[in-house]
């Protein structure tokens, strides 16, 4: 029940001004954890995982996501394509930590 990147996503917003989204992308399928999987493997895992929540289509937005820790990048690589595929113009990626994959 506890979403890190939404309560960091609602405190940076606040501060630049900018308006959070939790509207449009929405889990469709669980996947298991991503902790043992190869670089291939997670991208494979997060690719059909994300859906729009309704028909949506962006008039050459900017969107920022955020993410709070940022490992091989396959969980906002598959957001990032939803949302340019249904129009944004540049999908931002900001993340509080980086860690180290080994895969």
């Amino acid at each position: 029940g506890f979403n890190q990147a939404e309560r960091l996503a609602r405190r940076l917003g606040a501060v630049v001004n900018v308006p959070v989204r939790t509207d449009l992308l929405r889990r469709v399928q669980p996947t298991p954890s991503q902790t043992h999987l190869s670089r291939t493997q997670r991208a494979d895992n997060m690719r059909n995982a994300f859906a729009l929540r309704r028909d949506e289509r962006f008039n050459s937005e900017s969107f920022v996501l955020i993410d709070d820790v940022f490992t091989t990048g396959a969980t906002t690589s598959a957001c990032a394509k939803l949302l340019t595929k249904a129009g944004a113009s540049r999908v931002i990626v900001w993340t509080v930590a980086r860690a180290e994959f080994h895969g």
